[in-house]
């Protein structure tokens, strides 16, 4: 063949007249010469050459007009058209296609285009796919008119188009599948039952049709029916017939098998689950075998399917408290295909709630290495940051933090972690304070973004303004991926909005069951998200101590038992053991219950009940006169959490039982500092050891902030004001 065209930096040169030799009969080689010349003006249009395409097509509609030729050579001008904005003219272009010729289907697609997309005209978008149907009614083209319906959101009048597409062609199990999913887009589910019911008899063996009907009814929580559609096609005989394809009968089978163990989860049956997922990887291990010898792209698809079958074992092992069970799962599936995302992710994690950090941080950088989706290298990158802060490594985990944050400071799932962790580990809150303003500013609708106000209510939690914290969190309660979180923090606030001890508190009449009240809808709330339900009932259990009634006492008490007979090492059923024994004035069982988890490691998903139990600890040991046991917890704590103000309160009231005047000063002011100023009870401390350390000055300063905000505050104008201006007068 010889050189058809030429090109020059400034344009197209075409050689009409230039001889082209192909095989094939004449009305061949035309065809063949005019999608070329098609094809080079779509290239140009994309590298931009606008100028260079419209010379190209407008010599190709010269050289090929009057033939069955030119009415492509004009779809590809109308394309142009689009390309330089010329709405009008592409269409007219388009519409004088016409209906008997080869290019009106992609006429009338690329004319629908310009309706939907730029005219935003639903019904004359609609209305070309309506022409596709009217000048030839078959099979591809109602398909065509239905999914276009589908697009605009008009299922009803899909379902018609889809059902004249399956009368034509009676034995297309899919398009059955299409029928059901618009039936059920309507939230006719009824109607889309009866029909996926009648449309599965009459094709017992369509593997998706059952899916489909499955998924429907786990969506309406109908679980009986839901196992009995899957299976049926375990019971189907006529699967087994002459001729069937066993290794895809397997395949089959392993989705149902995976589809039924996610029926059983959701219907909290765990052990028919577990009995399920093992019968899937049976299967899933023959179909991997029988692959060995195939394509190499086939058999690593075989092994991700068996990876994430061992990975919903591992899950499920997780969620019964199987922990070792769950990371062999997690290590088989990783046998199987090394860089199955999900397994790496999980192990990960596990390996970081046990504390075994190397394997954690070897895990993530496997994942970082060979790469995976957007939100599994973001996850991978907040594991590797988590483990970093508790290898002491702040630099490097920041900068895996900052990195997600520099490609995106609308990263909330990073910023969250910050927002929780850089307090934890820095004492200060000003870099959370830059990163969430620079999240509000780099999108101008950010705050309507349920996980900016989710970080902004962390935020003002360790900033100890309940308050702004509970309005925050309440903004985003309602959100699919932060509310689950958000209504957890919520109750929390509500229970301890100071973060003292919550026995200390006056918590009798209408105030305990007001927050009784709210803590009750807040967490009917978050059930119905799927929350976790231990610790729910932690949650509820704390909120009825909070009535000192003799009876919720014992209710909670007996609840927190009961978790303890499940788990005997469950911090949290440990730490509302010990809040429940201190309601009831057992502080020697209380001591004793703390004692079992100071001897635990420490779990940084547990990370707030093992600091509450730390300084539970220590004031109790501070009642004994065992100052340096107290002391100790209290560093402890501070070594996990440098802005726990709790903790350097509790080590200046040491100092000050110890007369330390001085030193105590210096403990609360820092505990002062990290409460922002906006705890009345410490303020009062702090001036108390600045006007025994004759601190005078300073004393009178901090009664000024305290009364600001407090101005009956008891006692501080009389015992600390008054004393200190007067220390001062000659």
């Amino acid at each position: 063949c010889s050189t058809w065209w030429a090109s020059s930096p400034a344009h197209v040169r075409i050689e009409p007249n230039t001889k082209v030799t192909f095989d094939g009969d004449a009305a061949a080689q035309l065809e063949t010469r005019a999608a070329l010349f098609v094809e080079l003006g779509g290239v140009l249009m994309q590298l931009g050459r606008l100028a260079d395409a419209h010379h190209v097509l407008q010599q190709a509609r010269g050289i090929f007009a009057g033939s069955a030729e030119e009415v492509g050579i004009m779809v590809a001008i109308s394309e142009l058209c689009i390309e330089k904005g010329h709405l009008d003219k592409a269409i007219r272009l388009l519409g004088s296609v016409p209906p008997g010729s080869r290019s009106f289907r992609k006429a009338q697609m690329v004319k629908a285009d310009i309706y939907l997309s730029h005219r935003h005209d639903r019904q004359a978008y609609a209305g070309c796919y309506q022409a596709l149907v009217e000048a030839e009614d078959n099979v591809a083209n109602n398909v065509l008119l239905a999914e276009a319906y589908v697009r605009i959101q008009a299922p009803d009048q899909a379902i018609p188009a889809f059902e004249r597409a399956l009368q034509l062609n009676p034995n297309d199990a899919l398009l059955a599948c299409k029928i059901g999913r618009a039936l059920t887009s309507t939230h006719d589910y009824r109607r889309a039952i009866e029909y996926y019911e009648g449309a599965l008899a009459r094709n017992s063996h369509s593997v998706p049709l059952r899916h489909d009907l499955a998924t429907l009814y786990m969506r309406l929580r109908r679980f009986d029916a839901a196992v009995r559609v899957l299976e049926g096609h375990f019971d189907n005989g006529e699967e087994k017939g002459e001729g069937f394809d066993s290794l895809g009968a397997l395949r089959d089978e392993v989705k149902s098998l995976v589809m039924l163990a996610e029926v059983y989860e959701a219907s909290e049956d765990p052990a028919r689950q577990a009995e399920v997922l093992d019968s899937a990887l049976e299967k899933q291990r023959h179909v991997v075998e029988r692959v060995r010898a195939e394509d190499a792209t086939i058999v690593r698809e075989e092994a991700e399917v068996l990876a994430s079958v061992l990975h919903r074992l591992g899950q499920q092992a997780e969620a019964r408290r199987h922990v070792e069970a769950a990371g062999a799962s997690y290590l088989d599936g990783l046998r199987a295909c090394p860089t199955h995302e999900d397994c790496l992710l999980s192990a990960a994690a596990l390996h970081l709630r046990r504390g075994e950090l190397a394997e954690a941080r070897t895990q993530c950088e496997t994942l970082l290495r060979v790469g995976g989706s957007r939100a599994g290298m973001e996850a991978a990158t907040c594991t590797l940051a988590d483990t970093l802060f508790l290898q002491d490594e702040l630099a490097d985990a920041m900068e895996q933090y900052q990195s997600l944050l520099g490609e995106n400071p609308n990263n909330y799932r990073a910023l969250s972690k910050l927002a929780e962790l850089l307090p934890r580990y820095t004492g200060t809150l000003d870099e959370v304070q830059r990163l969430i303003d620079r999240a509000a500013s780099a999108d101008p609708r950010s705050a309507s973004h349920a996980g900016l106000n989710y970080c902004r209510g962390v935020h003002a939690r360790c900033a100890n303004d309940p308050a702004a914290a509970v309005r925050y969190f309440n903004l985003a309660r309602r959100d699919g991926v932060w509310g689950e979180r958000s209504l957890e923090a919520m109750v929390r606030v509500y229970l301890n909005p100071g973060g003292g001890n919550m026995w200390e508190d006056d918590g009798s009449g209408d105030a305990a069951a007001e927050t009784q009240r709210v803590v009750q809808k807040l967490l009917g709330e978050w059930r119905a998200m799927g929350a976790a339900e231990q610790t729910g009932q932690v949650l509820e259990n704390h909120a009825l101590l909070l009535t000192r009634r003799r009876a919720d006492i014992d209710r909670a008490m007996q609840a927190f038992m009961g978790m303890l007979d499940e788990d005997r090492e469950s911090v949290p059923a440990l730490l509302g053991m010990s809040t429940a024994f201190m309601f009831d004035g057992a502080q020697q069982k209380a001591r004793n219950t703390l004692k079992r988890i100071g001897k635990m490691q420490y779990q940084q998903g547990l990370a707030a009940e093992f600091e509450a139990a730390y300084l539970m600890l220590a004031e109790l040991y501070i009642e004994k006169n065992k100052f340096d046991l107290a002391n100790d917890l209290c560093k402890r704590c501070l070594g996990y959490n440098k802005s726990s103000g709790r903790a350097w309160e509790i080590m200046g009231l040491i100092f000050e039982k110890e007369l330390s005047y001085t030193d105590a000063a210096d403990c609360y002011e820092r505990a002062w500092r990290l409460d922002h100023e906006a705890s009345a009870e410490v303020g009062f401390k702090l001036a108390f050891n600045y006007l025994k350390a004759r601190r005078w000055v300073e004393a009178i300063d901090v009664c000024h902030k305290v009364l600001r905000q407090y101005p009956d505050y008891p006692r501080i104008k009389s015992e600390i004001l008054e004393k200190a201006q007067a220390s001062l007068r000659p």
